[in-house]
Parts: C-alpha cells; sequence; structure tokens
C-alpha cells in the first residue's frame, strides 16, 4: 500500500468485493491520515516507511458514522462509529512475530490493552495476529500470548 499504483490495484479489487469496513495490516505507509476516494475512505497509522502500518478502508456512505480514528501505534489502530446509536469500536492490529525482540512484543499488548481500555461496550479487534497452526516443532519455542489477551480482557469487564 506504500505506493499509488499498490492503491490502484486495491481500488479496482474492491469492485469485486461486497464490504463496508475492511482491517488493513502491513500497509507499510508512514504517517496517520484519512483519505477520501470516490468510493471509500482509507484511515492509516504507520511509522517506518516499508514496515508494519495499519488501517481500515471504509465505505464511503458510512462516512457520518464515523466518530473517530486513532492511530496508536504502527501496529494498533482503533475506529469509533456509532450505528443506529450505537457506539462501536474496532481494533486493527498488526501483530510482531514470535522472533520479535520482548520489548516489541510487550508494547504491542500494551497498546492492545489501552487500546480496549478505551474502548466502547461493543467492540470488534481483529487483523494479522500471526498465529501459527498446526503441529509444534520439537525444537521451536512458542510464546503464549493467549494469556496476556485474556488478562487485558478480564481486567476491562
Amino acid at each position: 500500500m506504500a505506493s499509488t499504483a499498490k492503491l490502484i490495484d486495491l481500488s479496482n479489487a474492491l469492485n469485486n468485493v461486497k464490504y463496508d469496513i475492511l482491517g488493513l495490516s502491513e500497509m507499510r505507509k508512514v504517517g496517520h491520515c484519512i483519505d477520501e476516494y470516490d468510493d471509500f475512505m482509507l484511515c492509516y497509522s504507520g511509522q517506518t516507511k516499508g514496515r508494519c502500518g495499519v488501517g481500515f478502508i471504509i465505505k464511503k456512505y458510512l462516512k457520518p458514522c464515523v466518530k473517530k480514528f486513532i492511530g496508536l501505534s504502527d501496529r494498533v489502530a482503533l475506529l469509533d462509529i456509532d450505528i443506529n446509536d450505537t457506539p462501536i469500536t474496532i481494533i486493527q492490529v498488526y501483530a510482531p512475530t514470535e522472533e520479535s525482540e520482548e520489548v516489541e512484543i510487550e508494547s504491542f499488548y500494551e497498546t492492545l490493552h489501552r487500546a480496549h481500555a478505551n474502548s466502547s461496550k461493543y467492540t470488534i479487534v481483529m487483523g494479522d495476529f500471526n498465529a501459527k497452526v498446526g503441529q509444534k516443532d520439537t525444537e521451536e519455542n512458542f510464546l503464549d500470548v493467549s494469556v496476556s489477551v485474556k488478562e487485558a480482557l478480564e481486567a476491562n469487564y
């Protein structure tokens, strides 16, 4: 998504998809912005060119429903919308891989916790959690992050 050509490709692909809101990960676009196009709005947050970045594509008809977009980091973004007078928060994530530095992993979960703490009663958390599926290789070490997410959620309910 860092280039105009990729944005054009995405725009063309969206013509064949039925959607209202899409979450984006690995946008690789620097800045914090809301760009408007013919049929959709692109909200994104990224800090390092060519790395990470998260955002949303929102159908243009939903523009009056969008109350707030916050890019908390290049891995977590928050979108507040009101649908039929019901506040809904959508959190888009791009989790670090298990090979990432511990400080980066901790920072991601702290930011996710902060996003959830500032969310509405109805919250959707979506994105790329970099989960591994399948049999664990006996020589691989896995970080069990489900406890951190569970603790974060329980602390707020």
